[in-house]
């Protein structure tokens, strides 16, 4: 079989965003409820698993990323007690307590179909919650990065109505960044 790596790969082997673990934890417990949790988590686009490693004190995780290069370098920490699996998160069926969502790419951009559809694909894997998380900023509703990587600064009004609908929702701003849950 032949393999043949994409530039997501090729960042992901060569060691990734380099994110400060500390930091990661520290944002969870400030700005989450998940580290009071426990049970099944889904880490959705888990990349490298940076996520999911530190997930993992307080759930069982399945980790799933369409890029080979992250779900291998996540796969190969030390000490991973992840299971991570390689294809698209909405192919799959399992079920999970929590699915948890960090930017991932269909949930990045302008709320259309595509959005609506990941997102409800998504909330039919959580059996009790579902968690959203992603960096924005004003002015909300614009485009950052450029038209092949860009990320869309969403409205936390915006997402509490979108999300309104599927369960008992709350919607919080943090640190720039909008952890949207729903509870189901």
């Amino acid at each position: 079989m032949k393999i043949e790596l994409n530039d997501y790969d090729r960042h992901y082997l060569s060691g990734g965003f380099k994110y400060d673990p500390k930091w990661g934890r520290g944002f969870l417990i400030r700005c989450t409820s998940l580290s009071n949790g426990s049970g099944t988590l889904l880490d959705v686009g888990c990349g490298d698993g940076y996520w999911s490693h530190t997930l993992s004190e307080w759930y069982t995780v399945r980790a799933e990323d369409i890029v080979l290069g992250g779900v291998v370098a996540g796969a190969a920490k030390e000490n991973s007690e992840v299971d991570f699996y390689y294809g698209d998160s909405l192919a799959f069926s399992t079920t999970h307590d929590v699915v948890f969502a960090r930017a991932i790419t269909d949930l990045v951009r302008v709320p259309d179909d595509i959005f609506i559809a990941c997102l409800e694909g998504l909330i039919a894997r959580a059996l009790r919650r579902f968690v959203f998380v992603t960096y924005t900023r004003q002015p909300y509703g614009s485009l950052c990065g450029s038209d092949d990587d860009a990320s869309y600064y969403h409205d936390p009004k915006v997402i509490e109505e979108i999300f309104s609908p599927y369960g008992r929702s709350a919607v919080v701003l943090k640190e720039n960044y909008i952890i949207a849950t729903i509870d189901l």
